[in-house]
């Protein structure tokens, strides 16, 4: 006699089948209703009684044939599979922010982290992954560590990831010179209030040496791709002219004719040039600079067709000297750099920013303020895995002792 197709016990068609419908459900109410983001305290809430929740059903319906089934190799292939073709299509279309999807109009391959597909289909995963751990870690084995270790670091990979997309935020924040702030702009696009209080006491600017230039003064495009650093004493031959720095001023104005050292806001850095052109013999020498919100860019005429330009100098580091003052009434001093960041009261901070405008005369720094409380809990499930792998190198006989 046929086995009717939801008689137990159950395969992939099954698992299929099911998987199918619950994401089929998600997506159709991610397609009727706004997207939402549970508050951290909510969160945690909620996934300390899915996790309690789950291991209530594998102690009241442990020999159930349906919690037989989640627990299977063959239903964690399923959700498994499901799970991964979405974080696979959420690394082929970039994600954006939740301030973007909260203003409509957003395609929903473009907004999987923050919909309710991704949230169904990680809570399957996790239900069959949960329920597996449980089956096999009690009665605890030796025999059975290798698949607990890898299984329950799973479980916490996902789970942190899940919680992490809702409890995640980042708050941009404009530090100012002698003057505390402790709010900033979200992710959202709200203003939030921080525990931490800011102040700039000091900003610092190194730039690399401006690049000079060959453009078509009437193309307005580069004439060739070859430059030369601006530093006094550098040349090379770019399209046939050769250009000689005589003289660099990286933070210069311009008064009586010439550029002169100066350090305050508006400066800008140019240098003395000379340009003969190996082809025709034609000649020239000037300034060139890049110019700033306070003086034009200068150019030097080669000939009819082509000018010398300064290019403006990129930075080469730049960090914030800050005072940090906690709600906990911990003060302390740090200073902030690109790609060092600084802990502290559960943010973590870093440099993201000046007002570019002002350059080395910033007043303004920019700071990220980052939390993420979920990022220990994948970094445990990172543990796991690491050790269970480390098992694979050890295996056992059926005696008990290690293999040879």
């Amino acid at each position: 006699m046929r086995q009717s197709f939801w008689e137990f016990p159950w395969g992939y068609r099954q698992g299929i089948t099911i998987v199918s419908g619950v994401l089929g459900t998600a997506f159709i109410l991610d397609l009727m209703l706004p997207s939402m983001r549970p508050a951290g305290a909510y969160s945690i809430a909620f996934f300390l009684a899915f996790t309690a929740a789950v291991v209530v059903v594998h102690g009241l319906f442990r020999n159930s044939p349906l919690v037989g089934y989640i627990s299977s190799t063959k239903a964690a292939v399923v959700s498994a599979g499901a799970f991964l073709v979405l974080v696979f299509l959420m690394g082929i279309f970039p994600q954006v922010s939740e301030r973007v999807v909260a203003s409509g109009n957003v395609p929903f391959l473009s907004a999987l982290k923050h919909s309710r597909t991704f949230a169904m289909s990680a809570l399957i995963i996790l239900t069959s992954l949960g329920l597996a751990v449980l089956r096999r870690a009690a009665p605890f084995s030796r025999a059975n560590l290798q698949f607990v270790l890898n299984h329950a670091g799973f479980y916490l990979i996902v789970l942190g990831m899940l919680a992490g997309s809702m409890d995640f935020d980042a708050v941009t924040m404009e530090t100012r010179r002698n003057d505390f702030v402790w709010y900033g702009v979200n992710v959202s696009g709200m203003q939030k209030t921080l525990p931490i209080a800011m102040r700039l006491d000091r900003f610092y600017i190194e730039y690399y040496p401006a690049d000079i230039t060959v453009v078509d003064a009437f193309r307005k495009r580069r004439g060739s791709q070859r430059h030369v650093s601006a530093a006094a004493g550098k040349s090379a031959v770019i399209d046939q002219w050769v250009i000689n720095v005589r003289t660099n001023i990286p933070s210069a104005g311009w008064a009586g004719g010439t550029f002169h050292d100066v350090r305050q806001p508006g400066a800008a850095p140019a240098a003395y040039i000379h340009a003969s052109n190996t082809a025709t013999a034609a000649y020239a020498e000037g300034w060139v600079s890049s110019g700033s919100f306070m003086q034009e860019p200068m150019q030097l005429p080669l000939d009819e067709t082509h000018h010398a330009v300064l290019s403006a100098p990129q930075p080469k580091r730049y960090r914030s000297e800050i005072t940090l003052a906690a709600s906990n009434g911990q003060v302390r001093r740090a200073v902030l750099e690109v790609n060092k960041p600084v802990h502290i009261g559960g943010y973590t901070l870093y440099q993201t920013g000046f007002d570019e405008r002002m350059g080395a005369y910033s007043d303004i720094s920019i700071i990220q303020a980052v939390r993420d409380p979920w990022i220990y809990v994948v970094y445990t499930g990172i543990a796991l895995l690491l050790i269970g792998s480390i098992c694979m190198l050890f295996p056992r006989t059926k005696s008990g002792g290690a293999a040879v």
